[in-house]
């Protein structure tokens, strides 16, 4: 918890969060000047921006992230909210509170799942292999490479929407809906079959197909 005088620049901050740095109380100076000096270079202007536009009364309510440099030099994640709870005669704030939380953890989650979102698209656009994404909800493809196109005939516009029961051919349909239907509802994590495909100018083609589900942060397909 902070608390600030707005008219003198003075913050007390409570032994907590100077502990969240890894400074001891006398370590760190209750000031405003003392917490501008810590803030990373790269979050400065948008943290103070936030800050200024809600004292101005732009925004209604001051919650923003930024980083602050620890003792040990290393920069950590905090996720900032106050709100003043005193003003003089004409409307100016005098007192500020709020609270600092470490979401050092998520940041790094965050950074984690981009990266390997990055390595997956990457693998996914520059595989050799003809590779789809589908839409479990709908059974529509949303995401096709360039292998894929090709073997199918269609350029991009034309292959997103579609579904695997339309490319497959009549004849494996039936045993195609059942092995995806396994894996839908969770009785095999991998499949991998072979079956027939429909092109677009009518000509069909066998493929060694293998299915795996990929699952979001909060555990959705």
């Amino acid at each position: 918890v902070w608390d600030w005088d707005i008219r003198t620049g003075k913050i007390l901050y409570s032994r907590r969060w100077k502990e969240i740095f890894g400074y001891q109380e006398h370590e760190f100076a209750d000031s405003f000047n003392a917490w501008d000096q810590h803030l990373h270079p790269d979050d400065r202007a948008r943290t103070l921006i936030s800050l200024r536009e809600y004292l101005d009364g732009k925004v209604p309510q001051h919650s923003v992230e930024f980083r602050l440099r620890c003792k040990d030099g290393s920069w950590k994640w905090v996720l900032g909210r106050g709100m003043v709870v005193k003003r003089d005669a004409q409307g100016n704030p005098l007192r500020m509170v709020g609270t600092a939380t470490d979401i050092s953890t998520i940041k790094q989650a965050q950074q984690d799942m981009e990266t390997s979102e990055h390595k997956f698209r990457a693998l996914f656009e520059n595989s050799p292999t003809g590779m789809v994404a589908v839409d479990p909800d709908t059974g529509h493809i949303v995401q096709a490479n360039l292998i894929a196109l090709a073997m199918f005939g269609y350029d991009e516009e034309e292959m997103l929407g579609k579904t695997i029961d339309e490319l497959t051919h009549p004849d494996d349909l039936a045993e195609s809906k059942r092995r995806n239907a396994r894996l839908a509802q969770g009785l095999d994590d991998y499949i991998c079959f072979e079956k027939r495909y429909l092109r677009k100018d009518d000509g069909d083609f066998w493929a060694e197909v293998c299915v795996s589900t990929l699952k979001n942060p909060e555990g959705a397909v």
